[in-house]
């Protein structure tokens, strides 16, 4: 536009003076304020003609300017509670809630980290995850830590005794994804050893890894409904549903895990690796059923 600009001010004059009947802004002061809003508005119907038929492209410039790194981009914030206390213990507590409830869905994010890592062989996508992961694990620290700091302010407050239930529900939860979030952080490390160590998972191994990580997800997934639903109607049903399934496929893996190191079906250090990463999934299987236990009250 700086390079019609020459041409472009002589024909918004024309258009004033021809189709508004305005005179020239030259000879006149009082021609001025119409005449600049004629340039103005030409200038941006013209802008828009032109270019419309770019903005695919203008777009993939854009990206290509600034490529997003997903969730690599994703940064420790409160969400809800970073703006103090609110006018009573009741509605803190809701925002609270809040809270709590996006740090569970943090925590499971971090169950489909640490499963990709199991079948990963591009060094670069595994030194990402890690990295990913790490950082996952510090803001569960965070988030344990100052959502355990406001609501330590709440109780301060005269509150009923339900909310006093409510908080030490929360107290309790936020203690417990805050120990998801280690127990995945040190699988993610145990992967690394055995990245580093050259040392491999045979078939029955990663399927059955990958069978727990997803009936992990399965708890999770019941457990992330149970934190939106914090005032609603919940049950432990469904959550002891997927915790039992999950302790008896642990169970299962377990006596075969031991059969097969007998027979010497694969070595000691495999042996290691494949045995920390059942028994670590199962103890997130039990720190799931306490949030929702949590949830209800029941701690």
């Amino acid at each position: 536009m700086l390079v019609a600009f020459k041409a472009f001010i002589p024909f918004t004059i024309w258009l004033s003076e021809t189709v508004l009947g305005v005179g020239d802004p030259y000879s006149s002061s009082d021609n001025v304020p119409l005449n600049l809003s004629v340039f103005h508005t030409t200038f941006n119907i013209v802008n828009t003609f032109t270019l419309v038929w770019f903005a695919g492209l203008i777009e993939k410039l854009v990206i290509k300017m600034v490529p997003s790194k997903g969730d690599a981009d994703e940064e420790y914030s409160l969400e809800y509670i970073s703006t103090g206390m609110m006018a009573t213990p009741e509605m803190s507590i809701l925002e609270a809630q809040k809270e709590v409830a996006k740090f569970g869905s943090i925590v499971r994010k971090m169950n489909g980290f640490v499963k990709g890592l199991v079948t990963e062989q591009d060094n670069k996508k595994v030194s990402q995850t890690l990295a990913r992961i790490k950082k996952y694990e510090d803001i569960t620290d965070r988030i344990e830590a100052d959502v355990a700091d406001y609501l330590a302010k709440v109780s301060q407050g005269e509150m009923s005794e339900d909310s006093s239930l409510k908080v030490r529900g929360m107290l309790s939860i936020i203690g417990d994804l805050e120990r998801i979030g280690d127990i995945y952080y040190q699988m993610s490390k145990a992967i690394e050893r055995k990245n580093e160590g050259k040392i491999w998972f045979t078939p029955e191994q990663r399927n059955n890894i990958h069978e727990m990580f997803d009936m992990a997800k399965a708890g999770l997934d019941t457990m992330c409904a149970n934190l939106e639903g914090f005032d609603s109607e919940i049950t432990l049903e469904k959550a002891n549903e997927h915790e039992t399934a999950l302790n008896i496929y642990r169970k299962k893996i377990r006596k075969e895990h031991f059969i097969s190191v007998e027979k010497g079906d694969y070595n000691f250090d495999s042996a290691t690796i494949y045995s920390d990463l059942f028994n670590s999934i199962e103890k997130v299987g039990d720190h799931t059923i306490n949030v929702t236990e949590g949830v209800v009250g029941e701690v």
